[in-house]
């Protein structure tokens, strides 16, 4: 007999949400740590002397580049163990590193500090996805996978809305000069709150159980390494075309999101001559209601479709809403008018949290469970090329084509951010055929169909 894992029949127990819940709770966490850095960027380069491509190199990019070293092996890791240890001993990590940033007395302390919080990061990313995975049937789950970012993304814009009033509290405190670590700028005492919210969050984590894996065609005796790596390796030779376009395009439109974040506190400010906290409440206000609705959006749209059997309608709005996006990407950076701009860019925001939570169902709906983890983790490394683009890449083209300042952030946010979402929406375009055959391929045994495998995939098992 078959030894795949029936899919949940009953409704989701309170157990299930419980764990939604808490693991919501640690990506919010997560998103206040990446979000504040765009308020502390004067603070930052002030206390070390740096311009603005030096700044997100040092403080933003190092966080993505700690995580693509290491995303990927938690992702085998997800597909193999138990992973509600996986994210606690992420979290627990995470935690001391976000601690470390008070003693970072030099530029490349706090690109080492921020390079191992990264890494500590993406320990449990993968199987943050996969526990939300296997806690809801196919019919109920579309809703709950489109809540994986939102944690991220809400925690982001709590860090914008907050954490400016958090540095004006730590400037009111001032500087001190703590035993056996130094001189502390009030804007590390930021991270003293993040190391807080990481205690509370690994406290949470303890309370959660490990989900049952549902619609897997390995037990546990036969779910290793070796064979989730046999398993992926055949997954993409079948299907490597699309992950490929579909994760560069996919990177290309992210690129606009971090841009904003980032840069549109600071953009604001230059261009707007708008305090930078409350250019930064706004943003992350925006960051938050957009990426909700977003995402909730998409997930209502996919689950619809998902259950009316019309899935392969999917790979086509990865298209349209890009495309949708084009005219506002480029309007907000260079409108006269601050409200203008704002309104302009929420629309942006908007079409793109509809994409982030389509790209998340996109996996669930295409990869067999073996390999998710996997997939999660390789995106991690195109993830971190749009932290390049929107962070590094924005502030390179300001400084060398357009010598910094105010011309030179709106020119690069309207040049960059238009140019990546029109080539995005175009890659996504060449997604469309491999998407649904990749989405049948992986469907098939779910509906009783053979699926050709190697013979030494060894992820079955008869008894």
């Amino acid at each position: 007999m078959s030894t795949t894992v029936p899919e949940q029949s009953a409704s989701p127990s309170r157990a299930h949400w419980y764990t939604l819940v808490v693991v919501l709770a640690y990506e919010l966490a997560c998103g206040i740590d990446l979000g504040q850095v765009s308020v502390l960027v004067k603070p930052i380069e002030q206390t070390y002397g740096i311009d603005d491509t030096q700044f997100a190199a040092i403080a933003v990019s190092s966080v993505f580049l700690g995580a693509v070293f290491i995303y990927y092996v938690g992702g085998i890791l997800a597909d193999t163990y138990n992973r509600r240890n996986l994210i606690l001993a992420s979290g627990v990590l995470w935690t001391l590193t976000a601690l470390a940033v008070v003693l970072a007395a030099h530029p490349w302390q706090l690109f080492a500090v921020r390079f191992v919080n990264g890494f500590a990061m993406s320990i449990g990313g993968a199987s943050i996805f996969h526990i939300l995975v296997d806690s809801f049937s196919r019919e109920r789950r579309t809703i709950a996978i489109s809540l994986f970012g939102i944690g991220v993304s809400v925690g982001t814009g709590a860090g914008l809305a907050l954490c400016g009033y958090n540095l004006q509290l730590a400037e009111r405190i001032g500087p001190h000069v703590v035993p056996l670590i130094g001189l502390v700028h009030p804007w590390q005492l930021c991270y003293v709150t993040i190391a807080g919210l990481g205690a509370v969050v690994c406290a949470l984590l303890l309370t959660i159980g490990e989900p049952t894996r549902l619609e897997s065609r390995a037990v546990s005796g036969t779910r290793t390494v070796a064979a989730s790596l046999r398993t992926f390796v055949w997954y993409m030779r079948r299907h490597g075309r699309l992950w490929v376009i579909f994760m560069v395009a996919s990177s290309l439109f992210t690129a606009l999101t971090y841009a904003i974040l980032n840069w549109q506190p600071t953009f604001a400010n230059r261009v707007y001559h708008v305090p930078i906290v409350a250019a930064a409440a706004l943003v992350g206000t925006l960051q938050a209601v957009t990426s909700v609705a977003g995402r909730l959006l998409g997930g209502s749209l996919a689950q619809m479709l998902v259950n009316r059997k019309r899935g392969e309608v999917l790979s086509r709005l990865f298209v349209y809403f890009p495309a949708a996006a084009i005219p506002f990407v480029l309007a907000f950076p260079i409108v006269p008018s601050y409200a203008a701009s704002a309104a302009l860019m929420a629309v942006a925001m908007l079409l793109a949290g509809v994409i982030g939570a389509l790209q998340v169902n996109a996996i669930q709906d295409t990869t067999p469970n073996e390999v998710r983890g996997q997939i999660v983790g390789v995106y991690r490394f195109f993830d971190f090329l749009s932290v390049l683009i929107g962070t590094v890449g924005v502030a390179a083209v300001s400084d060398r084509f357009f010598y910094g300042g105010a011309t030179g952030l709106r020119m690069s946010l309207a040049l960059v951010g238009t140019a990546c979402t029109i080539a995005a929406a175009v890659g996504f375009l060449f997604c469309v055929g491999p998407y649904v055959r990749a989405q049948r391929d992986v469907n098939a045994p779910l509906d009783g169909a053979a699926i050709e495998r190697p013979a030494h995939a060894d992820v079955t098992v008869a008894v």
